[in-house]
């Protein structure tokens, strides 16, 4: 049972940090000028 609940945050700060870094990237792409798309596949 604790085992699950901490796998169950850790997911979430874990989800939380790639939506960070994602826009973050697409911050930092707009400001140079960049046009490309980045793909994040999240696994299971």
């Amino acid at each position: 049972m604790r085992v699950k609940e901490k796998e169950a945050e850790s997911e979430v700060s874990k989800n939380k940090w790639m939506d960070f870094n994602k826009k973050s990237l697409l911050k930092n792409m707009e400001r140079k000028g960049e046009k490309k798309y980045i793909c994040i596949t999240r696994g299971s």
